[in-house]
């Protein structure tokens, strides 16, 4: 045991859990979400650099548990919550008539749960009584025009740009 190789077993062993857990939730960005702790200490040396600093939350949009921790967190870290930007997303593509269940339910509770979810918990947690604005980012052209092989992420961007509509 040197130093150097119980930090690279440990950077291992985190991988693989990081792999796992995607896995888990059929994610398919794991090679993304592995150098997500680096990625954090890049952003906290940028936002350093300016005077600012980065709060991150290992949570989910799409559970409700994750997303009130989310909001949560924001509110208890600055005091008030002004904005909520709903810019999370994902989808892969593959042809209606192919998809299973389990990859067209990630992307619609990716798409269109986590918007909601994190839009209504921000109003209710905060914006109803102190005021905020909401905006739901969506991925057009799908929303709008449809796409053969992207048919999870058009209804749920369609429905999460008529949820921002009605909200």
């Amino acid at each position: 045991g040197n130093p150097e190789t119980k930090a690279a077993e440990s950077k291992q062993q985190e991988l693989k859990a990081l792999k796992a857990e995607c896995k888990k939730h059929n994610l398919s960005s794991a090679g993304l979400i592995a150098d997500l702790k680096e990625r954090i200490r890049k952003l906290e040396a940028i936002a350093a650099e300016s005077g600012g600093s980065v709060v991150h939350v290992a949570g989910s949009i799409k559970d409700e548990d994750g997303a009130k921790m989310i909001v949560r967190t924001a509110i208890e870290t600055f005091g008030q919550l002004d904005y909520l930007v709903n810019n999370g997303g994902g989808q892969f593509e593959q042809a209606a008539a192919d998809m299973a269940l389990k990859g067209w339910t990630a992307v619609i509770e990716t798409n269109l749960t986590g918007p909601w979810l994190m839009s209504t918990l921000a109003y209710n947690m905060w914006m109803r009584d102190h005021g905020g604005s909401i905006v739901v980012i969506t991925a057009a052209p799908h929303d709008r025009q449809g796409d053969p092989g992207m048919s999870h992420t058009a209804a749920a961007r369609a429905g999460a740009d008529n949820l921002c509509k009605t909200l």
